[in-house]
């Protein structure tokens, strides 16, 4: 998380509370410097700044590439043109916490420091559970996303108007060809095989193979799937086999568990007998936006007195949005709703 900035209002520091609050503002300030609880979500996101009221991310065709070219021709004329598009629109996130003067006169500095540090992690524990909902969201199939009241809509979906985890995401410049992302098939060495060998072959508009790597698998927190993933790609032979033929998905993924997830992902979603999983190929989202997450302002503290009530108000503001651009970057297998690999 990026360092939080606290503004002194109305005198706040120097009023009766002075002596008091100090030490807490400077828990809030150390905080800041020293906690990062993005850590899973930098895994799943990429991340950018944003200077501007929303972000416009703008996909292009690929280029048709060089030609073979006689003596003294011509240099063909090439091309691209614009394909899918997302709009990320930036949301204000407030909380706040009172303090009462009976607190202060009462001297009780530890549990208000208690509350201080639970209203920070509060925030960490916000931002993590959107990230969390806008995957469940996609995993589940949804276009839209409600969360803490509020509809952010297209949030779970791809450029190309389509949930990001689909059976028919179209090509922009041929409708007709469709490419499925969607998978019902339960987690195995081979069918993680069949997935790996999809998403390798998946292509642009222009029909050409991508060459797309996945290297995340992203699991939620459920013993059968911990079990089932780790003795895939954690074993150095073929698991559940006599065989000793090397198994060449050994030690090749990160796997990512995410309790956080569980919360999110609707009964009924999985296949019968299995759960959903996610194949991610970290360096193309990255590169092209797959899942982006747009850091506009970051958390700032205001204090100040309420003198209706003589409490001291600490309030917290930022402001972000987070989305899925390419669908391109994902896979996902284990979902009801999905072809077989």
């Amino acid at each position: 998380m990026a360092g939080i900035t606290i503004t002194e209002v109305s005198g706040l520091l120097n009023s009766v509370y002075g002596n008091f609050m100090y030490p807490i503002a400077k828990m809030i300030e150390d905080y800041g410097a020293a906690k990062d609880r993005d850590t899973r979500l930098k895994e799943l996101f990429n991340f950018e700044s944003s200077t501007h009221f929303a972000e416009s991310i703008n996909s292009m065709t690929g280029f048709e590439g060089f030609k073979p070219v006689e003596e003294k021709g011509a240099y063909p004329a090439d091309h691209v043109q614009e394909s899918f598009n997302k709009l990320f629109k930036h949301v204000q996130w407030l909380d706040s916490f009172r303090v009462s003067r009976v607190m202060v006169d009462d001297d009780l500095i530890g549990a208000v420091k208690r509350m201080a540090n639970r209203f920070l992690s509060g925030y960490d524990w916000t931002r993590e559970r959107f990230g969390a909902a806008l995957y469940g969201a996609a995993i589940s199939g949804q276009k839209d996303l409600t969360f803490a009241g509020k509809v952010f809509e297209n949030a779970p979906a791809s450029a190309d108007g389509k949930p990001v985890f689909d059976t028919e995401h179209p090509s922009k410049i041929d409708p007709t060809f469709m490419q499925s992302n969607c998978f019902e098939d339960a987690f195995s060495q081979t069918v993680l095989s069949k997935a790996q060998a999809s998403m390798i072959d998946f292509r642009d508009d222009m029909g050409h193979i991508l060459e797309i790597v996945p290297d995340t698998i992203l699991i939620p927190n459920d013993a059968e799937a911990r079990r089932t993933v780790f003795s895939v790609v954690g074993a150095h032979s073929e698991p559940d086999t006599a065989n000793n033929n090397f198994n060449y998905h050994f030690d090749s993924w990160n796997v990512v568990t995410w309790p956080m997830l569980n919360e999110f992902i609707p009964p009924g979603t999985a296949t019968t007998g299995t759960f959903p999983w996610i194949l991610i190929a970290k360096d193309f989202m990255k590169q092209f936006d797959g899942a982006v997450w747009y850091e506009r302002e970051p958390l700032s503290i205001k204090a100040y007195e309420d003198h209706n009530t003589d409490d001291s108000v600490w309030a917290g503001r930022a402001r972000w949005s987070a989305g899925f651009f390419d669908w391109r970057a994902f896979c996902i297998g284990g979902v009801a709703r999905g072809s077989t690999l």
